[in-house]
């Protein structure tokens, strides 16, 4: 039997047992990768993926490989891409972020695939709508948080499709016959 083959039984094997993340047969033996040696979407498009496949090199030193290139190293508490101290889980693991997310390249938390409707804090499980909580702004052109219906203003406020039945109320989310007023726009 070639390892190969080895290998695939093995997973075979854990899959019908319900065992997973024992071995992925897209990865063969060896390190569990983060992302793909080269890629430069998993980066967010600001940086390439290390040819070790364990972590994001971003192009701008500003921005934090745990992010995937996509948030400010200040925004993420001066963070370089190394493991924190005591880590929540194993850099690249998408069994932890429940296959909607991989683990940062820190192990401090998950980084879901789809942010506007998955979030790190119950490890990228449930879908939300939009993971924006009630009362807070939208970000400026996002059409996920205003449900597809609408895009977000510069004013943090929905602007729905269909001004005449959908409410930035309710980020263009129900139909009425009459939408309600908008309330007067927060301070920002």
């Amino acid at each position: 039997m070639t390892t190969a083959t080895a290998w695939t039984v093995a997973w075979a094997l854990g899959a019908l047992l319900g065992v997973s993340g024992c071995v992925n047969p897209n990865q063969g033996p060896g390190p569990v990768h983060a992302c793909t040696p080269g890629d430069r979407a998993y980066c967010s498009g600001n940086g390439v993926c290390d040819d070790a496949g364990l972590r994001c090199l971003c192009d701008d030193e500003a921005l934090s490989p745990s992010s995937r290139c996509a948030a400010s190293a200040d925004a993420t508490g001066g963070d370089t891409g190394g493991l924190i101290d005591d880590p929540v889980c194993t850099p690249g693991d998408v069994n932890y972020c429940n296959y909607n997310g991989r683990c940062a390249v820190d192990g401090s938390a998950c980084v879901c695939d789809d942010p506007d409707h998955y979030v790190p804090t119950d490890n990228c499980r449930n879908y939300y709508v939009s993971t924006r909580r009630f009362g807070e702004p939208c970000d400026y052109g996002s059409r996920a948080q205003c449900n597809d219906k609408g895009t977000c203003g510069e004013d943090g406020w929905c602007v729905c499709d269909d001004d005449l039945h959908h409410s930035p109320v309710d980020d263009c989310n129900s139909y009425f016959d009459n939408p309600p007023d908008v309330p007067p726009p927060w301070d920002p």
